[in-house]
């Protein structure tokens, strides 16, 4: 048990990787029992020394409705009010529970600077980026469908006669079970990157079914497909701030996201200035503007409430 005390314990702290998911899941279904001492961890794990009545009732019910298929760790289930709790406290996330029509909608969001771990009603794994949202349905029995906002990962569960379908802005990606990336920021485009498996994107009009390695966007109201690494584009999610031929400005708008840093580019001329590299060694935010400014012969200087102005070592001569 002291094994899963310490990856209930990664999980309440967003430090759960997808394996340690995988291993949580899979001893919460060997049985009854390790769901109980589960829902009775989570109850002892409150910072509050008084836990009130209502609070009490849904922690009663999350032991009998949670885990009632016995497939596996549906945390987010409807009725966890306990556990979104617990979420909240330590600022991993927010979990919004509601009730549209007698339909049970629940919405995760991550705020600037974090990262959220979770697992959808059908054991389907999602890595949810800073500054990102999904809306989906409690019950995934009939429709397997969320709604992102942001930047997500998906390790999605196989399931032959339910499909599983992300809706963003421009389109949906549909897919039975893989591994892939969805990025749909408000003011960019949206991008769809598949590291394994294969999956459909589509609109109203065209569809188009994605091969491993292959990125999707849409220019011009038409589907635009590119090779690409996908693990570069995936390097988020394990910490590591990798990007290629990508413009200053956009660089640095991933690492407002990803470190809750406010940087202003000082230079409009800076803009465009195209960068390749990588970090990968935890290295702290600090160290990461580090390198990118010096590759781009930029200098930085921190103000207040952790904002950042960018600017040349020296202005540009006039002609």
């Amino acid at each position: 048990m002291k094994n899963f005390e310490s990856l209930i314990e990664k999980y309440l702290n967003g430090q759960l990787s997808i394996e340690q998911a995988k291993e949580l899941r899979k001893w919460l279904s060997e049985g009854p029992e390790n769901e109980t001492l589960f829902t009775d961890y989570l109850k002892s794990w409150s910072p509050y020394s008084v836990i009130d009545a209502e609070l009490e009732n849904e922690l009663a019910k999350a032991k009998k409705t949670v885990f009632k298929e016995n497939k596996g760790y549906a945390l987010l289930k409807s009725g966890l009010k306990y556990a979104a709790l617990v979420l909240l406290t330590f600022s991993l996330y927010y979990f919004i529970h509601d009730k549209r029509a007698d339909v049970s909608v629940c919405t995760v969001y991550t705020p600037v600077g974090a990262k959220s771990h979770l697992m959808l009603p059908d054991s389907s794994i999602v890595i949810l980026n800073s500054d990102s949202k999904i809306e989906y349905l409690a019950d995934f029995t009939k429709k397997r469908e969320v709604r992102l906002h942001g930047e997500a990962y998906f390790d999605v569960q196989s399931n032959k006669h339910l499909k599983f379908e992300v809706i963003t802005r421009d389109y949906n990606v549909t897919v039975h079970g893989t591994k892939f990336n969805v990025r749909s920021y408000d003011n960019e485009e949206v991008e769809t990157s598949l590291l394994e498996g294969a999956v459909s994107v589509s609109t109203a009009t065209q569809s188009y079914l994605m091969q491993p390695n292959e990125q999707v966007t849409m220019q011009n109201n038409r589907f635009v497909v590119e090779e690409t690494n996908v693990n570069d584009i995936i390097a988020w999610k394990d910490n590591h701030f990798v990007f290629k031929s990508e413009s200053l400005s956009y660089i640095l708008k991933r690492f407002e996201r990803q470190y809750g840093i406010k940087v202003t580019i000082k230079d409009s001329t800076l803009n465009d200035v195209m960068l390749s590299g990588g970090f990968r060694n935890n290295e702290t935010p600090w160290q990461i503007l580090d390198g990118i400014c010096l590759s781009a012969d930029v200098i930085y200087e921190r103000t207040t409430n952790n904002n950042v102005n960018v600017k040349r070592i020296k202005p540009m001569e006039k002609d």
